[in-house]
């Protein structure tokens, strides 16, 4: 099973959704060529066509040209919407009224119909989904009625879309299928406002206006097009020349809008040069501006989608000629970019305890195994579970155990933004965090060791250094995230997403009678980064760690003996440190909850039971309910964070034992 999760969990699936005319079939054409590279591990899962362009009999033919010229008659074709919501008054078709320029003949239309399948498109996008929760990108390069009608007949597939890309609207009121309009949204505008207005769903689009040819700045010309990029002369050009010949016999310059945004997904870091976020929605009502994408600038709402402003065209270029076939040196001068972009950079901020230590393994195994391609920036020391220099000590001791002295470790605060009453703490891992059992030699030697950088700084460097490419696993007190979000008002608009142990959704503590022990250990830093609405927030709060007797655990003696069978040096240094942590306590369970986040974060489908999205923030002057997470049941906030409530904690043993250096095949 593990196995299985990994090898499943390692894809980036997509689903094409599409209404084919010329530059759909280029986009389709990028993506298999992207799965036939394994590029980012794209996996398609099917194509799902939707009026458009043209009619969907056409669309479906389209599709099937294209997979037969690709030799991929193996992707699962869906038939869906043949018309918008409500009629429309479109009867000019840029791409000739079968989509392709109208110069091929549509013979054997039955045997090109009996290889569709059986399912309506619209129900596919949900099994889809349903499959690979929070793990399905939708490319979505037609009008929207597809998807719209999914997220009407079925309310919780938005929950299951990991995010969709959008190739429709426009951002400055530029029009090419009304003065005010662009031709996916117009199409049919109540689908458009459907999805726009869906903030569930994390969209990237790219409206109309970075597309437009601009013979005074960059742009491609159809005779680079129709001469270089056609120079390959083979099964793919021979398909797409005398289509987009005919369909451009009256331009100068080539503007394959759907091959930009699939571009954008596939290759980031490549094509888009600016971005920004924005809540936008779609005008229904308009005479002159029905259609047309609203963006809210004077921002009285919560950003719900990216918009893509300025595309790189030159390096479009090079991506175009590496679909038609040519040799992938074409780009030598990517790769490097490439490569980055498909890393997932991690920066692992901790106040090692024992917890802490089996989520740092976890996290340079998964490096080391290339799982998920984790790249470690760094770990970021904080107080909590001990001082800042016992913190400091034993994240050196975990990297030592596991030969990986390269992964630089920064000292950060030491002390919450505001003092707390601790009496009551019994510091269950120890005065020194890891049970009081080593002993603390050679200090001098171990903090020379130290990054001159202080942690709070280089959250920011390395957030610059990647934007949006960065996720932070937070297992201790917030204190130098929030540190970094108040000294870098930017800071927030950077980060990738942040993975949260602690809070509690029930009110049950572990510190106080009320507060988990992280929130707790510093509640305005809590308050700070649970109420930055900027930032993507998976929190894992105290209960669902709670082992109880309806919900399979972890027993300690499991970890005591058959985990620590292994013996080889991960069990040898946690060994005595579990032993003496847990004895002191008389728990019979093993519960490392910063493990589990980790898992979460690692290995999502096969820990996270149930989740759910909520408003959180922090109670900071409750008498008893100070550090208290403060869940927003009745909606009267919009979400900003996504709530673990249950873990299959019974599929943590696997988990830990590949930790510490099984191998597994379940």
């Amino acid at each position: 099973m593990l196995t299985n999760a990994i090898d499943g969990d390692s894809h980036n699936f997509v689903v094409f959704d599409t209404d084919v005319g010329t530059d759909d079939a280029w986009a389709l054409l990028m993506l298999i060529r992207a799965e036939q590279e394994k590029l980012k591990n794209v996996k398609i899962l099917g194509v799902t066509c939707v009026h458009g362009n043209t009619q969907i009999q056409h669309v479906v033919r389209n599709v099937f040209r294209v997979l037969d010229v690709a030799k991929r008659s193996d992707i699962p074709v869906f038939k869906g919407a043949s018309s918008p919501l409500l009629p429309n008054s479109v009867k000019d078709f840029f791409h000739g009224d079968d989509g392709f320029g109208d110069i091929y003949d549509h013979e054997g239309d039955e045997q090109v119909m009996s290889r569709l399948q059986e399912k309506h498109a619209v129900t596919a996008l949900y099994e889809f989904a349903s499959k690979f929760p929070k793990r399905v990108s939708f490319v979505l390069v037609g009008p929207l009625t597809n998807f719209a009608l999914c997220l009407k007949m079925y309310p919780d597939f938005a929950e299951k879309v990991k995010d969709v890309y959008i190739m429709g609207g426009n951002r400055k009121g530029v029009g090419n299928i009304t003065a005010c309009a662009e031709f996916n949204f117009y199409f049919d505008p109540e689908a458009a406002f459907i999805v726009t207005n869906e903030d569930r769903i994390t969209k990237t689009i790219l409206p109309w206006e970075p597309c437009v040819p601009n013979p005074k700045k960059n742009h491609i010309t159809l005779e680079w097009r129709l001469k270089t990029l056609s120079a390959i002369n083979n099964q793919i050009i021979h398909l797409m020349d005398p289509v987009e010949k005919k369909c451009y016999e009256s331009f100068t310059a080539w503007c394959p809008c759907d091959a930009y945004l699939t571009a954008a997904f596939l290759f980031p870091e490549l094509i888009i040069k600016k971005d920004s976020k924005c809540h936008i929605s779609v005008e229904l009502g308009g005479t002159h501006t029905r259609g047309l994408m609203i963006l809210d600038h004077i921002k009285e709402k919560s950003d719900n989608a990216r918009i893509i402003e300025t595309i790189d065209l030159e390096n479009f270029k090079k991506v175009a000629m590496w679909v038609a076939g040519y040799d992938v040196n074409v780009l030598t001068m990517s790769l490097s970019a490439m490569e980055e972009e498909s890393q997932n950079f991690v920066v692992f901020d901790t106040d090692v305890g024992t917890d802490d230590a089996w989520a740092l393994l976890m996290l340079i195994r998964a490096e080391e195994k290339k799982l998920k391609n984790i790249k470690i920036l760094g770990v970021t020391c904080v107080h909590g579970n001990t001082e800042i220099e016992h913190v400091v000590r034993n994240v050196f001791r975990v990297l030592d155990t596991v030969n990986r002295p390269d992964i630089p470790v920064f000292k950060g605060a030491s002390g919450p933004l505001l003092p707390i009453p601790m009496d009551n703490n019994p510091f269950f891992h120890g005065v020194d965090g890891f049970g009081d059992i080593y002993e603390h030699g050679e200090d001098d030697k171990i903090f020379r060791r130290l990054q001159k950088e202080h942690a709070v700084t280089a959250l920011y460097d390395f957030a610059s250094k990647y934007p949006k490419k960065v996720t932070f696993i937070l297992v201790g007190p917030l204190t130098n995230f929030a540190l970094c979000m108040k000294m870098y008002p930017d800071f927030a608009d950077k980060v990738k997403d942040v993975y949260i142990m602690g809070g509690n959704r029930k009110g049950v503590g572990n510190i106080t009678s009320c507060a988990e022990y992280n929130f707790y250990c510093d509640p305005e830093a809590a308050y700070i980064v649970t109420n930055e609405s900027r930032i993507t927030k998976i929190i894992l709060p105290w209960e669902p760690c709670l082992p109880k007797p309806e919900q399979k655990y972890t027993s300690l003696e499991w970890r005591l003996k058959e985990l620590s069978a292994i013996n080889n040096p991960i069990t040898k240094l946690m060994d005595p440190v579990d032993s003496k942590c847990y004895g002191r306590v008389g728990r019979k369970q093993w519960c490392p909850c910063d493990a589990c986040l980790m898992a979460v974060f690692l290995f999502p489908e096969l820990i996270i039971k149930k989740e759910s999205k909520y408003h959180v923030s922090v109670e900071l002057i409750g008498t008893n309910t100070r550090g208290q997470m403060i869940l927003d049941h009745k909606k009267e906030k919009a979400d900003n964070a996504r709530v673990i409530e249950m873990m299959h904690l019974e599929n943590f043993k696997e988990i830990a034992e590949w930790t510490v250096g099984c191998n597994i095949n379940l």
